[in-house]
């Protein structure tokens, strides 16, 4: 239960937790003000009422019992001088009955006669005021003594007044009388309620301060809070994409390392099988002695077979170099690639280009040379060079080329090997600017090479190499 109660506080604003907080201690606060308050007014009420009693009664109740202090009985005569001091009309509008307390709780006299002479266990009130302290309250009416004030039937305050002996301190007995508190009640009553509102309307006033205030600091804290998930979630889906990029980079640099060993090694295989081949057979014609002293000529041949290993190392030369295509068009950077094969392999290949950019960076130029390249070899090598075709256009905002042929596909392993370090290579440096590359074969419809870029393109410069022989 509790974590279920601390799960749905947690799940408040801390506007929403500070209100219910603040509530459950500032209305008790202010029920307990309030009542404290009102406390203090009725006190204060009722010793200012028994002050003015006190002080009126005294001047006639007084003198009419100043025998008590010899006697310990009234006297007949002074009970009737009582009995028309109670008769006066101001006083009677004032006091509802009098009681005389003689010492033990016996009642020495009593606008009910039928009291006087009995003897009633003495209130708190009583005991108090015999040690000289005047009080006043607003009486329940309980005490035996009190049925004939409880038969009114409305609110009465009760009185203690030490009554002293002339000229000294001392306390000859206790009048306790009764009067009408039914103004002093409606009194009390606004008094206390006035106090009440004024304190729950401060009360109200102070929480709906505190309220605002923290509840503008809760905005604040949520919309802070929100930013920063927003930015945890960015963070996280950078952290991501990184981390994919960090293994298409280790897997684009094992790529590269074993493509430049294939790489390697088929360039030391085509030194090896032609030109080597080629200038060791001049070799053993320029060696061959006997035949020159026989009269005969070598020197033609022998150019020829130079001229042919010139030939070769020119052709793998070819591969390396970069064609001066940086301050090209890139429609004419394309044609160069496709003019470049034709003239190679002596096939016929169709070019179409719609729509291209006036100006790309040369590194977009030198990657779509190379992809027209590699695909046209390809298309050369395993589909025998029919229905070769080169397409090059915008398609949705990207830089699109298509390389196709609709020749069958015949595949060796040494085409394969070729086949295999190309595409590769031409994925990493596709990718590498942002775009993606496909290829598809079809065993009857022949091969698509299709690359995209995206546009605006990036415009990072790149060096050039040139090989010359």
């Amino acid at each position: 239960m509790w974590q279920k109660l601390d799960s749905v506080w947690r799940s408040w604003s801390l506007a929403r937790q500070f209100a219910v907080a603040a509530s459950l201690v500032l209305l008790p606060a202010m029920g307990f003000a309030g009542t404290w308050v009102g406390k203090l007014i009725e006190d204060g009420a009722m010793r200012r009422s028994a002050a003015a009693a006190a002080l009126y009664l005294e001047n006639f109740v007084e003198p009419a019992v100043q025998e008590l202090a010899t006697n310990v009985r009234l006297s007949e005569q002074n009970m009737q001088r009582l009995d028309a001091v109670l008769q006066d009309s101001s006083l009677k509008r004032r006091v509802l009955s009098i009681k005389l307390w003689g010492a033990n709780g016996y009642i020495l006299y009593s606008s009910r006669r039928e009291l006087i002479g009995q003897t009633f266990e003495p209130t708190p009130s009583l005991r108090l005021a015999w040690l000289g302290q005047v009080s006043a309250e607003f009486d329940n009416l309980r005490d035996a003594e009190n049925a004939g004030e409880r038969a009114l039937g409305m609110p009465i305050v009760e009185i203690y007044l030490p009554l002293r002996q002339r000229g000294s301190d001392r306390i000859i007995a206790v009048a306790e009388f009764y009067e009408d508190a039914e103004d002093l009640r409606r009194e009390l009553t606004g008094a206390i309620t006035k106090s009440r509102l004024m304190i729950a309307g401060l009360t109200l006033a102070m929480l709906g301060a505190l309220f605002a205030i923290v509840r503008r600091g809760s905005r604040t804290i949520e919309v802070q809070r929100a930013a920063l998930e927003g930015r945890i979630d960015d963070l996280t889906t950078l952290l991501g994409e990184n981390q994919k990029l960090r293994q298409r980079l280790q897997l684009s640099s094992g790529r590269a390392t074993e493509g430049t060993e294939v790489f390697l090694r088929r360039l030391g295989a085509d030194l090896h099988d032609g030109p080597a081949q080629l200038i060791g057979v001049a070799l053993l014609k320029i060696e061959d002695k006997p035949a020159l002293l026989e009269g005969e000529a070598p020197q033609s041949e022998t150019r020829v077979i130079l001229q042919r290993a010139l030939n070769e190392l020119r052709h793998i030369a070819a591969g390396f170099a970069v064609p001066e295509i940086e301050h090209a068009s890139l429609r004419s950077a394309l044609a160069t690639a496709v003019d470049r094969h034709i003239q190679v392999t002596g096939t016929a290949v169709g070019f179409e280009a719609v729509g291209l950019p006036a100006e790309v960076s040369a590194a977009v130029k030198l990657c779509l040379y190379r992809v027209v390249q590699e695909g046209l070899s390809n298309a050369y090598r395993h589909g025998g060079g029919v229905g070769q075709m080169v397409w090059a256009g915008v398609e949705g905002g990207r830089l699109v080329v298509h390389v196709t042929d609709t020749g069958p596909e015949k595949e060796t392993e040494a085409q394969g090997v070729a086949m295999g370090l190309g595409i590769p290579g031409l994925t990493d440096r596709v990718e590498s600017l942002g775009g993606t590359l496909d290829l598809a074969r079809c065993p009857v419809s022949g091969t698509r090479l299709s690359v995209s870029l995206p546009l605006p393109l990036p415009l990072p410069s790149i060096q050039r190499q040139v090989v010359r022989l």
